[in-house]
């Protein structure tokens, strides 16, 4: 029997046989080294952690659920209000804007179009926006259909325009602006 287990005895099998019992030495010294105040999934109950039982910063993505946190703003929403005065001209935001945004007239005789612009691109982003309905100062018999769209430019990924648009013509009128990326 001896001279059968020399005769297959190859250097390949011995490494083999050096690997597997390495690995599971590694496995072993792991297991023993785990710290004292660790804990594993097993010993952790549905609902059972609060928060001072988790170090900062290690909870991320699905597993929070929104609607329990409170006091949390969110990072990539913002929204603001313009109003153009009703003579034509500058449109201005009568609402804190966020800081490096700016929005202003794309050129003169631009009736109805504002341009936003950004400090980092807004290429990838869902942006709406609508009419100001908050100052109506017309009678309720003259009031006309009021929309605002969202155009993209060419020029750069960091701006749009918004163009307003009363009783089917290009106007002058407020409008609320959201972006959400």
């Amino acid at each position: 029997m001896g001279s059968w287990v020399k005769a297959r005895l190859t250097f390949a099998n011995v490494m083999s046989v050096v690997a597997v019992f390495v690995a599971l030495g590694g496995i072993a010294i792991a297991v023993t080294r785990i710290d004292r105040n660790s804990v594993r999934s097993k010993q952790v109950k549905n609902n059972s952690l609060a928060n001072v039982d988790l170090r900062n910063d290690t909870i991320q993505g699905n597993k929070v659920n929104e609607a329990t946190l409170e006091g949390v703003k969110a990072g990539n929403v913002t929204a603001f209000h313009v109003s153009a005065p009703p003579d034509g001209g500058i449109c201005t935001a009568d609402t804190p804007v966020p800081e490096g945004v700016a929005v202003t007239d794309p050129a003169t005789g631009s009736q109805g179009t504002c341009t936003v612009t950004f400090p980092q691109s807004v290429f990838g982003c869902s942006v709406q926006a609508a009419p100001d309905h908050r100052k109506i100062d017309d009678a309720p018999s003259t009031i006309q259909q009021e929309t605002a769209q969202v155009f993209r430019t060419d020029e750069s990924p960091d701006r749009f325009l918004v163009s307003t648009i009363r009783g089917g013509l290009a106007a002058d009128r407020g409008f609320s602006v959201t972006v959400i990326c």
